[in-house]
């Protein structure tokens, strides 16, 4: 973009206020509200709803290097003398039209396969792995780290090292194809697992083929902004 992209307007709101709204709307997360912090990775004084700033320790690596910060930055807040935290979601800001109930639907399936052992989570869609939509361990902060420090800043590759490695924590991704009219989520191999029933709105049904999209040059969100002004201003 040339300039912040978390502070871009859209329908005028920002990206990052957009962001920060939608992990606010998912049900799950209200539900441990207690235990939940809305962290942003980067240096900034707009918060824009969010709990806390901290720093991107590997500025200029891409999103590998705000997972780094992120998955060291929960030993801090146990150092802090905080409640031990284990796990991070990671949400990018640049996918505007990613709905709460989704989110809370992948949240769900995805702590079911924790208390099984799995240790990172992220999402397929059309068989395309979405990484930055994910759910890590602190765990897999050895792995990250290692990759940046080699210059390896591809976000697949390394998760997928993890998993090998941390022999017994298995990867679970979620299969989501957007062209189905019915919200069902597969484990990764295919094989028929529960299925996790989610109803979107009217508007996000006709916002599914931009819920994965990345919002990357100005023509993105010009046509965003295009889209939204056709669903009307309540949506």
């Amino acid at each position: 973009m040339g300039r912040d992209k978390a502070m871009l307007s859209l329908a005028g709101r920002t990206l990052l206020g957009r962001t920060v709204d939608t992990l606010r709307a998912v049900r799950m997360l209200q539900d441990d509200a207690g235990d939940v912090v809305v962290t942003i990775v980067g240096e900034r004084a707009e918060l824009e709803g969010a709990d806390r700033v901290i720093v991107d320790r590997y500025p200029g690596c891409g999103p590998l290097g705000g997972m780094e910060s992120a998955l060291r930055d929960l030993e801090q807040i146990e150092n802090a003398g905080n409640p031990k935290a284990d796990w991070a979601f990671f949400l990018p800001v640049d996918m505007p039209f990613l709905p709460s109930g989704l989110i809370d639907a992948l949240l769900r399936k995805w702590v079911a396969a924790v208390n099984e052992g799995a240790r990172v989570c992220y999402v397929v869609v059309d068989g395309t792995a979405q990484p930055l939509v994910s759910l890590l361990h602190r765990e897999v902060y050895s792995f990250v780290l290692a990759a940046l420090t080699s210059a390896r800043f591809k976000v697949t590759p390394v998760l997928q090292s993890a998993c090998d490695d941390l022999a017994s924590h298995r990867h679970v991704g979620i299969g989501c194809d957007k062209s189905a009219l019915t919200q069902t989520f597969f484990s990764k191999d295919g094989v028929a697992s529960d299925v996790v029933e989610w109803t979107p709105t009217k508007a996000e049904e006709a916002a599914k083929p931009h819920w994965f999209s990345n919002l990357n040059r100005e023509e993105d969100i010009n046509a965003a902004e295009t889209f939204l002004a056709g669903l009307g201003p309540n949506e």
